[in-house]
């Protein structure tokens, strides 16, 4: 018997891997048991000025993060735009049939204590 998937999903999850490359090694096992791969990530951008320092805060963490050993505990090890995703997706054999980018409603409480 061969499993296989409706679908996958990744969702925001990709920030939590270590590197791209782990990104594009998912990307292809997930392939051969599925046809279709769904993500959902942040776009790395904000159409709002109050969204825009928590864009810095991951950009910067990230950067920093490239210079550790990947043993950190931070939340952001891997920031990677909808563009670089698509192009990753595309080296594993992905084709994009369809990519959407949603402006959230409301009032976002992601990483508020």
């Amino acid at each position: 018997m061969t499993d296989t998937f409706d679908y996958i999903i990744l969702t925001y999850s990709v920030s939590y891997l270590a590197n791209a490359t782990t990104l594009h090694g998912i990307m292809t096992a997930a392939l051969p048991k599925t046809k279709v791969l769904l993500t959902a990530e942040f776009a790395l951008s904000s159409s709002h000025p109050n969204g825009k320092p928590h864009v810095l805060a991951a950009l910067t963490s990230n950067a920093l993060e490239s210079f550790l050993d990947g043993t950190s505990l931070q939340a952001v090890h891997n920031a990677v735009s909808p563009k670089q995703t698509e192009q990753i997706a595309a080296k594993a054999g992905w084709k994009l049939t369809k990519e959407k980018t949603l402006r959230p409603m409301g009032k976002r409480t992601r990483g508020a204590r």
